[in-house]
């Protein structure tokens, strides 16, 4: 409770609190809060209340399937340890010497 600028700001941190311990919004709906073109939240009133199977159908991934890239991956180099970079370091030091 220690994030309440706004002071509007209380009761969603309330709900939130409420809604980690119990896994459940105290209102039994979650308020869907308006935001500016500036990214700005305007905690006067919530614009609509979801109950919570709209808001799960929100989160469950579009049936659309997602394009793969038609170009294989390049294959990642091999981790080099640390002592490996190391000698090779001081092996080009003492190379220009």
């Amino acid at each position: 409770m220690g994030w309440l600028k706004p002071a509007a700001i209380r009761p969603r941190r309330e709900a939130e609190r409420d809604l980690f311990a119990t896994g459940r919004y105290p209102t039994g709906t979650i308020p869907v809060w308006s935001v500016d073109r500036n990214g700005r939240v305007d905690f006067s009133r919530p614009i609509r209340r979801l109950a919570e199977d709209e808001a799960l159908a929100l989160l469950r991934t579009a049936s659309v399937p997602v394009p793969r890239p038609s170009v294989p991956a390049a294959t990642p180099e091999p981790a080099i340890g640390w002592l490996a970079r190391f000698t090779a370091f001081f092996s080009t030091l003492i190379r220009r010497a």
